[in-house]
C-alpha cells in the first residue's frame, strides 16, 4: 500500500513540472504610433526633395617669383612688388585663382641662381618668373622655358603693335615666343654738371657735355681729379656685379672700338682681336690712376650703393651705366639730388667709340621679360595673367 501511495505522489510531481514547463508566454504588444499624413503626401501631391549643398569651387593656385630687393626692407620700395599686387588686386580671375607671391631678395645674379634651381625641379617650379634677356636663350635652350605663343597670338596689343617689335626679338627663340617683354634700356654716360663746372669742363648748367672719343672722356676724368674731391668715373667692375660688370662696362668699350665678340660670318669668337688689348689698357688706366672710387668700394658686393651716394651728394663726375638711373635722382627716386634739381644738375652723353669714327657712338641694350617655366602646371593661366599685368592700367604705373 505504502508503494502505492508513493507512486502515485512521484506520478503527480512529473505532471506538474510537465506542465510548468510547456506553459507559453503571453506576448506583450507594443503600441506602434501612426504617422501623421503631411501635405506633401497627400494622395497626388508631389514629394519635393530638399536641394543638394553644393560645394564652393576650390580655387585654382598660381605662384610668381619676383626679385624684391636687396633685403626684407626693401620690399616695400620694389616698383615689380606693386606691379605684381596691383594687377593681382584688380583681375577679374581673382576670386578663382589664389596667388601666391615669391619674394626673393638679393642682387639680380642671386636671384638668376635661385631660379636657375627652382625652374628644373617640379617641386620648386613658380609657374611665373622674372627673366634678363641675356639669360632666356640659354634657359629655352635648356628646356626650362614654355613657349607661350599659342596664349599671345589671341591677345590684341601683341598684335596691333602695342608690343613693339624690337621688344619682340627679345623673347623671341627660333620660332617660339618665350616671355613677354616688359622693359628696355641702353647704357650711356651720365654726368654731373656741378662737378664738370667746377673742373673747369663746363661753363653753366646749360652746357652739354659730349666727348668725340675716349681720350676726350679721358681728358675730363682726369680734370675732375686733378681740380675737385669728387670721384671722377665709376663703372661696375666687380664680380658681385655680373651681368653689369660685362654689359655695362666691359662690353660697351669692346663695342666701341668697332670690334666684335663674335664673328657673324662663321659664328666663332673673336679671340685676337685688338679689342681685347685696347679694352683692358683703357679700364687698366683709370683704375691705376686713380680715376674711379677706392678700390675697396670698387670691388664690393654692392659698389653701386657707393656711385649713387656720391652722384647724389654732388660728389661724383661721371658713371657709365643704364640711362634710367637719371630718375633715381629726382624727386621720388631712391638717390634723391641733395643740392639741385636733377634735370638741370645732371647731363646724359653717349658712350663715344674709341677714335670717334664709324658708328661715332656705343652703346649695350638688354631687358626683362616676364617667362613661364616648361614645369608648369599652369601655363595658360600664367599667360592670362601676364597679359592681364601688361594692361595699360597696371603697367603704366610702373614704368611711370
Amino acid at each position: 500500500m505504502k508503494k502505492l501511495i508513493a507512486f502515485l505522489l512521484a506520478l503527480v510531481m512529473i505532471l506538474v513540472l510537465v506542465a510548468c514547463g510547456t506553459k507559453e508566454a503571453t506576448p506583450v504588444e507594443t503600441p506602434v504610433e501612426t504617422p501623421k499624413e503631411t501635405p506633401t503626401e497627400k494622395e497626388g501631391a508631389p514629394v519635393e526633395e530638399a536641394p543638394e549643398e553644393v560645394a564652393p569651387a576650390e580655387k585654382q593656385s598660381l605662384r610668381i617669383a619676383v626679385l624684391v630687393g636687396s633685403s626684407e626692407d626693401k620690399a616695400a620700395d620694389s616698383p615689380y612688388l606693386a606691379w605684381v599686387k596691383r594687377a593681382y588686386d584688380n583681375w577679374e580671375l581673382k576670386d578663382q585663382v589664389e596667388l601666391e607671391i615669391e619674394e626673393v631678395y638679393g642682387s639680380s645674379s642671386d636671384f638668376l641662381t635661385k631660379m636657375q634651381l627652382e625652374i628644373s625641379a617640379e617641386n620648386t617650379c613658380p609657374d611665373i618668373f622674372w627673366e634678363d634677356s641675356f639669360q632666356l636663350t640659354a634657359d629655352v635652350a635648356a628646356g626650362y622655358v614654355a613657349d607661350i605663343s599659342q596664349y599671345l597670338n589671341e591677345w590684341e596689343a601683341w598684335n596691333d603693335g602695342t608690343v613693339i617689335e624690337a621688344m619682340k626679338t627679345q623673347v623671341t627663340v627660333g620660332n617660339g615666343v618665350y616671355g613677354i617683354p616688359s622693359t628696355t634700356d641702353a647704357r650711356g654716360l651720365i654726368y654731373n654738371k656741378t662737378v664738370l663746372i667746377e673742373a673747369g669742363v663746363l661753363e653753366s648748367y646749360e652746357d652739354e657735355w659730349q666727348p668725340a672719343n675716349w681720350q676726350e672722356l679721358l681728358d675730363t676724368l682726369y680734370a675732375i681729379k686733378e681740380n675737385t674731391d669728387a670721384v671722377p668715373f665709376w663703372t661696375c667692375m666687380s664680380a658681385g656685379e655680373g651681368e653689369g660688370t660685362s654689359m655695362h662696362n666691359f662690353e660697351t668699350w669692346f663695342y666701341a672700338t668697332g670690334e666684335q665678340l663674335m664673328y657673324n660670318d662663321d659664328g666663332n669668337w673673336n679671340l685676337d682681336g685688338q679689342a681685347w688689348e685696347d679694352t683692358a689698357t683703357v679700364l687698366s688706366t683709370i683704375v691705376n690712376d686713380g680715376l674711379t672710387m677706392p678700390t675697396a668700394e670698387l670691388l664690393d658686393a654692392k659698389p653701386s650703393a657707393y656711385a649713387f651716394e656720391y652722384m647724389q651728394n654732388n660728389n661724383m663726375g661721371v658713371i657709365l651705366h643704364n640711362t634710367s638711373n637719371c630718375s633715381r635722382f629726382g624727386p621720388d627716386g631712391k638717390s634723391t639730388l641733395v643740392e639741385g634739381d636733377y634735370t638741370e644738375v645732371l647731363g646724359l652723353a653717349a658712350m663715344p667709340t674709341q677714335n670717334g669714327d664709324g658708328a661715332k657712338y656705343s652703346t649695350m641694350s638688354g631687358g626683362l621679360c616676364w617667362s613661364v617655366p616648361a614645369l608648369s602646371d599652369n601655363q595658360e593661366l600664367a599667360a592670362q595673367f601676364l597679359m592681364h599685368m601688361m594692361s595699360a592700367e597696371n603697367y603704366l604705373p610702373f614704368i611711370v
